[in-house]
């Protein structure tokens, strides 16, 4: 085999990013946008020991899963991966993907359910984060073109509502009218890095990531988003760094109002650093069956380790739960106390690393023999801290209780789990559709401490 050859082959499974596969005697082939079932002609573009990668170059037999992409720039732009299968098919496909990893991973071999359908397949994201780049000396926003840096412009991305695009308008207008500099990965020179948008229940939340101090004629920004959205805030965050992290640690308040949204009955504010599903639909279907779950037992005691603004924990405490939430960002716990406030909760949030916080708490409980101890993980996609899955494993030894772990990346949170099999077992994981048209995947998983006499041995990942 060798790198441009032409192959005609048949698609005998899907891997986990969603590319077709193709498995011969001695080599396996990769090919994005294939699906099972289909017979194509491919051309080899990589070759590493017995791994290939192909293009599709025509489909001579086409699955019935298959559908029309309705965005002209899928398999150009990187945001989405799997808008050519029907959606039956992309909800099969990432409950066969998460099986896989889960029983690779963690050992976990029991049946999977097919993920919580999202009630919108399009238009349901309500965070726009986009790179700015320059073509022809005239300012873009898009997404970066696959496993490249390569910015594909973006006018209308069909995951967001028609403010997006809006939103991205403006954007560049502004940049172009007030002459603002785009910065260049290369030269590392040039003011405008990304733009971060949050659009929820009417209320838009700007952030302008800039490599710089300031944004001259900021306020002409700021009337052109307020004549089209009214309810806007707009905040510079500063990042002079040079790597991928988007947003900077220092953000200014370029205008002045901000307004409180109402999500499930509880009013609170969102900042641009704030941590918040992309999808309400599924948002909402999700905590309602994990506060559900939690409050089927009398007067429980929730810890929600990730706490953040403190929306679970306000959930469960107007359910009528005992709450702790424990954060590292100060600035989020004081979203917190302003939530438990407006909201008239009883609401315990506790700043530092979750790491140290965690086990003193659960000591503290054991102390004060409070019982049906309820633990909440929502952690960033690289999962837990080892000093975490040991912190929960050594507590679980001398006090029992369950844990809510929630994620976006099933290899961390496969990891996690067979981290925490010494002393914990599997109550249930369901899966939810959070990310409609990609290959990612929300999972919600239950676990509880084992019985002493019936704990394995601990799994390394």
């Amino acid at each position: 085999m060798k790198i441009g050859q032409v192959l005609t082959v048949d698609i005998n499974d899907i891997g986990m990013s969603g590319d077709g596969i193709v498995r011969l005697p001695n080599y396996t082939i990769f090919i994005p946008d294939a699906l099972t079932g289909e017979i194509c002609e491919v051309e080899v573009t990589s070759i590493r020991e017995n791994i290939v990668r192909a293009k599709l170059n025509k489909i001579i037999l086409e699955s019935t899963d298959r559908q029309k992409p309705i965005c002209p720039l899928f398999g150009e732009c990187g945001g989405c991966d799997v808008m050519h299968m029907k959606y039956a098919k992309q909800l099969e496909f990432k409950k066969n993907a998460l099986a896989t990893i889960l029983r690779k991973n963690a050992g976990y071999t029991k049946p999977i359910p097919t993920p919580v359908a999202s009630s919108d397949q399009l238009h349901y994201r309500n965070k726009l984060q986009m790179p700015f780049g320059q073509v022809r000396n005239k300012p873009i926003l898009g997404f970066y073109e696959k496993k490249t840096h390569n910015i594909v412009s973006i006018y209308n991305c069909f995951l967001h509502a028609g403010w997006g695009s809006k939103v991205l308008a403006i954007t560049r207008k502004f940049a172009q009218d007030t002459n603002q500099t785009i910065y260049n990965e290369k030269t590392k020179k040039g003011l405008l890095k990304h733009l971060v948008v949050r659009y929820v229940d009417g209320v838009m939340i700007v952030a302008l990531v800039i490599n710089g101090d300031t944004v001259e004629n900021i306020n002409v920004f700021i009337n052109e988003l307020k004549r089209a959205f009214k309810k806007v805030t707009v905040y510079i965050s500063i990042n002079k760094q040079h790597n991928n992290v988007v947003m900077g640690d220092t953000f200014i308040k370029a205008s002045k109002a901000t307004y409180p949204i109402n999500v499930s009955g509880i009013t609170l504010e969102l900042g641009p650093h704030s941590f918040f599903q992309v999808n309400d639909n599924i948002r909402e279907k999700m905590f309602n069956d994990l506060v559900a779950d939690i409050m089927a037992v009398a007067q429980p005691t929730v810890i929600d380790a990730f706490g953040g603004v403190g929306l679970i924990g306000a959930l469960c405490a107007k359910a009528g739960a005992s709450v702790y939430n424990i954060e590292i960002e100060p600035s989020a716990i004081e979203d917190a106390n302003k939530l438990a406030k407006n909201n008239n909760l009883t609401i315990t949030n506790i700043c530092g690393d979750i790491a140290e916080k965690l086990p003193q708490l659960l000591k503290t409980l054991l102390e004060s023999k409070r019982e049906n101890i309820k633990v909440i993980l929502d952690p960033p996609r690289k999962g837990l801290a080892v000093s975490i899955t040991e912190a929960l494993v050594e507590t679980s030894k001398i006090q029992a209780f369950e844990i809510y772990y929630i994620s976006c990346n099933p290899p961390t949170l496969t990891r996690d789990m067979s981290l925490m099999s010494e002393t914990f077992e599997v109550v249930y994981v369901k899966p939810y559709d959070m990310f409609p048209q990609t290959q990612h995947l929300e999972t919600l998983v239950k676990l509880r401490t084992r019985k002493i006499g019936k704990r394995s041995k601990l799994r390394k990942p």
